[in-house]
């Protein structure tokens, strides 16, 4: 983690939490609380290790607190999002991934993650608009393919499905 790089704070952060790392998450998020605890990245790191953890209600307060300090933040807007998600409190959710975007604009991370929110509760007229506008948007991202192979699935297009998952590839 370079301290001088926002963008790679959270990179790296977002990186221990795909890869399980909780001890390494909660001894950075120490690091981070203790440096500086007017940073959004700190209470961003605190907050995700709480939803590694499956503590989401500690999460939240603490994605909660990172949007605080940092309302441009994206990435705390996101993770506040995906706590929401995973709790099955869709508004909630939806409405982190629309601060997301108006912080993020031209970027199809959040329009990403609205069109993933919508899949997982079935909205999928919904979740085909959002999951193919951020795959125009960045056509390059393998998340994004794989998601519309989802979609394309749950509609019973098995030969869009197998042309989005390959491409996920």
């Amino acid at each position: 983690y370079d301290p001088f790089s926002r963008t790679a704070g959270y990179v790296h952060v977002a990186t221990l939490v795909g890869l399980g790392l909780k001890r390494r998450l909660f001894e950075l998020a120490h690091r981070l609380v203790d440096a500086d605890p007017k940073n959004s990245l700190a209470w961003f790191a605190v907050g995700s290790y709480y939803y590694l953890c499956r503590r989401y209600d500690l999460a939240q307060r603490h994605f909660s607190r990172s949007t605080r300090l940092d309302p441009s933040s994206a990435e705390c807007w996101i993770g506040f999002g995906c706590s929401f998600a995973v709790c099955d409190e869709s508004d909630q959710a939806l409405a982190s991934f629309r601060a997301a975007q108006n912080k993020y604009a031209g970027s199809h991370v959040p329009l990403l993650y609205m069109g993933m929110e919508y899949l997982r509760t079935n909205h999928l007229s919904l979740a085909g608009h959002f999951l193919t506008s951020a795959q125009k948007t960045d056509a390059s991202d393998p998340l994004c393919c794989n998601e519309l192979g989802v979609w394309s699935y749950r509609r019973g297009d098995m030969e869009d499905a197998a042309f989005w998952f390959l491409k996920a590839l």
